[in-house]
């Protein structure tokens, strides 16, 4: 399993239901150094939003290459 899909949010935080929705993003930081970003939405109630884990907050874009 990828980095991306290893942290990638599985439930909504607004409810509790399983996302579906789920579009993966990167926002450039510094030196190389991007992090992750997650999409959301919920079908069932309705949240959208931005998660993005410290987990893959400053990691290396060759960890992305690899995979």
């Amino acid at each position: 399993m990828g980095i991306k899909e290893k942290f990638k949010p599985r439930f909504c935080p607004n409810c509790g239901t399983k996302l579906k929705d789920i579009v993966i993003a990167y926002r450039e930081l510094h030196n190389d150094l991007i992090e992750i970003v997650y999409d959301c939405y919920c079908e069932n109630c309705g949240w959208s939003g931005d998660i993005a884990p410290d987990s893959v907050h400053g990691i290396d874009k060759s960890e992305l290459e690899e995979e």
